[in-house]
């Protein structure tokens, strides 16, 4: 006679999760990130190729010293997909829940664990990369005939390289550098030490 166990949805959750770790390989990982330092916890951030991305899982050490992977939720999003909104003021970014740049910031905090901009996103080469948004003021004549300025309005979406929140428009004969209007660009900061080591 077969016996029947029923199990709750956390614990259905929890023996889930747990096939999913023990079936982990940080050898299957195309490229993983250093941990910040040496006296963190976390032995890295791995990224095993899935579909046309990656997903990013978490090496954590705990007090017996064994090493448990924790895979994200989210895949890596691309750089181009990265958008923004911006407060009242002007001077926060806000990323909206659902959206990729909210993903990409939960990518990053699951691993460095800090309250900020962060991000990780795919880049032009299809590469994981971290990085931080930033919003760029000072636009030029030159900038505003090359992009479309996106009057500001709570709630507009300012997306990366291809739009900017115009603060002060340009004025007919320009002659001073105010003169020529300013905006906010979203930028993403990164540098090559950003970049994962292949595995």
């Amino acid at each position: 006679m077969k016996k029947v166990i029923r199990l709750t949805e956390s614990q259905l959750m929890n023996l889930v999760k747990r096939v999913i770790k023990e079936q982990f390989n940080p050898n299957d990982a195309t490229y993983y990130f250093n941990p910040l330092n040496d006296m963190s916890s976390y032995t890295g951030m791995f990224f095993v190729k899935e579909g046309t991305s990656y997903r990013p899982w978490v090496g954590e050490r705990d007090n017996k010293g064994r090493e448990n992977y924790t895979p994200s939720k989210y895949l890596v999003p691309k750089m181009e997909d990265i958008t923004a909104e911006l407060d009242i003021s002007l001077k926060k970014i806000i990323l909206p829940k659902g959206s990729k740049s909210f993903e990409a910031n939960e990518i990053f905090r699951d691993f460095f664990g800090q309250q900020s901009m962060g991000i990780v996103a795919l880049s032009k080469e299809g590469v994981p990369t971290k990085g931080l948004l930033s919003f760029n003021g000072g636009m030029s004549d030159m900038m505003l005939k090359k992009m479309t300025p996106v009057e500001y309005v709570a709630g507009n979406t300012i997306q990366y390289q291809k739009s900017f929140f115009l603060i002060s428009k340009p004025k007919k004969n320009p002659k001073t550098p105010d003169d020529y209007g300013r905006g906010a660009e979203l930028g993403i900061q990164t540098g090559s030490e950003e970049t994962p080591l292949t595995v």
